[in-house]
């Protein structure tokens, strides 16, 4: 439309008719001398924006997964205030005796988000708590409980007594007597 246009003025600026009408019944050449001589992109720019849409995937992934690591340590946590309260019920209705088990408030079937059974232990129960090899300790090697130990493994599902340790830093632990809960790492 816009060659059809400057045709027109040229023919109004004194060229044949004849001349005019041939350039616009013809398809096969152009109207004006000029053509784009860019037929598609280039190699460089095809890289540029394959590059820019990877670094775009690869950080909503990264924040996807962080995001759902996040969820599952809350999940966790939420599940050993859960599990908490019930063995406080427990030890109200019993007498002030803790369970031996999860079994006795019917969470031994209960699992962590990732897919591993939650750990107890009675500490009151224990003849020498500071010399048992089982009782979760902090970095400086001190109980983080006197009463019992509730934990998840966390993650990797490995875990060792000192919170310090490795294996222990993805734990979600209750600490202080139930004061505390959260990533073994952090506390």
């Amino acid at each position: 439309m816009k060659n059809q246009f400057f045709l027109i003025l040229k023919w109004i600026e004194g060229r044949n008719l004849s001349s005019l009408w041939r350039r616009l019944s013809s398809p096969t050449k152009p109207a004006l001398a000029f053509q784009n001589v860019y037929k598609g992109f280039t190699i460089l720019e095809l890289l540029i924006v394959i590059s820019l849409i990877s670094l775009i995937i690869g950080f909503t992934v990264a924040s996807y997964q962080e995001s759902n690591k996040r969820s599952q340590i809350q999940r966790a946590i939420e599940d050993i205030k859960e599990i908490e309260l019930a063995i406080e019920n427990f030890y109200m209705e019993f007498g002030h005796k803790y369970p031996a088990d999860l079994l006795a408030i019917g969470a031994n079937n209960k699992l962590d988000p990732w897919g591993k059974p939650y750990q107890y232990l009675d500490i009151s129960s224990l003849p020498d708590r500071s010399l048992d090899s089982r009782v979760r300790k902090d970095k400086n090697l001190y109980p983080i409980n006197s009463d019992y130990d509730l934990y998840s493994m966390g993650e990797d599902g490995k875990t060792a007594a000192s919170l310090g340790a490795t294996e222990s830093q993805d734990d979600v632990v209750r600490a202080n007597n139930g004061g505390y809960i959260g990533l073994g790492s952090e506390y």
